[in-house]
């Protein structure tokens, strides 16, 4: 009952403030924005030129930052940008917090039965260590969480389920422009996607408890996988050990903690430190003193191909169209990639180094990341693609004449399988902007950020075979074209 409750007034909250957002926007008739002439910016790129650049930065291995990996990637994104002959700035570096994971292991052991298993399992990142040998405990169920306090948890390692929840599709649809002709959206809803607060949500919970260690199994997930590194992780220490079990072995640990005696031992021997990344940026200069800024993020977990190295491929073709051009833009381009994953430091760090000049003659900001394909779940928890993209969602300012501008290009380039979803919608509904753009929206700044999230973004099957790659040129020209159309459009007017 009391469960219940909570969801009906949940669910009370979210219509009064959809509600709320909807009498705000008025006339401004978020899913209808106007139609407008725009034109459309051939970009004479080619695919395999855009895989090239991700196949070099994904031969980097991890890019955590301030890894060798993260480096490297920096380091070739600042031999392109010098390559097409950019104002190339020093790199700006910035310390990003660091975990070092050593050992992991999580065993189960019922003594009254001789029986030991040994689960398979991952870290979960910037969880407590243990000693070497661990921390040994009896096994507790505790679900999701939502009966934690009817349970004894104290002194014990705690199993919950990871929630997952479905792509709100229908919610769009009825209230958003969404540019989906061939109505193909519709197989998306079988997609789920890890809550991704729900890992700090759960510590919280289980440490206020009494718990000496959690582990997280991934039930839920759509493709039998342990190795989940969550973008909520960065920097934000659990002072209790935690580890992920994928969903093979998920019933096998909740049936061990029905038994009586059975124990738990949970190893996760790990350092915290601190290292050094940076945001790397060039310069094309205008007719006007007045910018753009158009960047993605370099860094991610394991080998990410479409997380992130797509959105650098398309922020280095735009850096090579824009400065080789014989019809160049009246603003100037700030060109740039940054360590995003690491709490969204890089943004801050831009912000904080350049608010009161770059930022300061900044006209619109247009961020690209996660050009990938859609997971096609199958029944074996096999991992499989399909071959159509993965949903698309541009974050844009609460500006008439910007989404004008997108809605335009979307139709006009038949960019497909695309929704427009305002950042101040976001912002309102779940606390927190969306995305790369999220921090300069926050400080005013008119924003386009392109994104899709595809559940796989996390996991190491974020490889090149991921990537969206036909949708690289599309993506490239869509972004192109917004920017010709903005440069057709005064500074007021992308701010009104």
């Amino acid at each position: 009952m009391k469960r219940l409750l909570k969801i009906v007034a949940i669910g009370l909250i979210l219509i009064v403030i959809v509600l709320a957002g909807l009498a705000l926007f008025g006339l401004r008739k978020i899913k209808y924005f106007p139609d407008v002439d725009v034109p459309v910016e051939s970009i004479d790129i080619d695919q395999d030129v855009m895989m090239g650049h991700i196949q070099k930065i994904v031969s980097f291995g991890n890019r955590l930052p301030g890894t060798g990996g993260d480096a490297a990637a920096r380091s070739y994104i600042l031999q392109q940008f010098k390559q097409y002959g950019l104002m190339t700035a020093e790199p700006e570096s910035y310390e990003v917090p660091m975990y070092y994971p050593k050992n992991w292991r999580l065993t189960l052991s019922d003594p009254a039965r001789g029986e030991i298993l040994e689960v398979p399992c991952f870290y979960m990142p910037f969880s407590a260590s243990t000693a070497d040998a661990g921390v040994t405990a009896p096994l507790v169920y505790v679900g999701d969480g939502e009966r934690l306090d009817d349970l004894d948890v104290a002194g014990k390692i705690a199993a919950y389920d990871m929630v997952f929840k479905p792509k709100g599709l229908k919610l769009y649809s009825k209230l958003l422009f969404m540019y989906d002709p061939d109505q193909t959206l519709d197989s998306s809803a079988r997609v789920v996607r890890p809550k991704l607060e729900f890992e700090y949500e759960m510590f919280a919970k289980l440490k206020a408890a009494g718990a000496v260690g959690m582990v997280g199994l991934l039930g839920g997930l759509q493709w039998d996988s342990d190795h989940y590194y969550p973008q909520m992780s960065f920097g934000r220490e659990k002072s209790i050990p935690g580890i992920w079990v994928r969903p093979s072995y998920c019933d096998a640990v909740r049936q061990a903690a029905q038994k009586k005696d059975v124990k738990a031992t949970m190893v996760v021997t790990s350092s915290i430190g601190t290292g050094t990344s940076a945001n790397i940026y060039a310069i094309l200069p205008g007719q006007i003193n007045e910018y753009y800024l158009v960047f993605g993020q370099h860094d991610t977990y394991f080998d990410g191909a479409m997380q992130d190295a797509s959105g650098v491929a398309v922020v280095l073709a735009l850096a090579q169209h824009f400065s080789q051009t014989d019809r160049p833009l009246k603003r100037g381009v700030i060109f740039m990639t940054l360590s995003h994953v690491n709490g969204r430091i890089g943004e801050m760090a831009f912000i904080e180094m350049h608010r009161k000049d770059l930022l300061a003659k900044t006209a619109l900001v247009v961020a690209v990341e996660h050009l990938g394909r859609e997971l096609d779940p199958q029944p074996d928890l096999s991992f499989k693609v399909s071959q159509r993209p993965s949903f698309r969602m541009m974050f844009t300012a609460l500006n008439r004449n910007l989404n004008a501008i997108v809605k335009s290009s979307i139709i006009k380039l038949d960019y497909r399988r695309s929704v427009i979803i305002p950042q101040w919608m976001v912002e309102k509904i779940t606390g927190k902007a969306r995305g790369i753009s999220a921090e300069f929206h926050e400080i005013g700044l008119p924003v386009v950020g392109f994104m899709s999230n595809p559940p796989y973004m996390f996991f190491p099957q974020d490889t090149p075979a991921t990537v969206a790659a036909d949708q690289l040129v599309p993506t490239a020209t869509l972004m192109a074209s917004i920017l010709r159309a903005a440069d057709e459009t005064t500074w007021q007017d992308l701010r009104n």
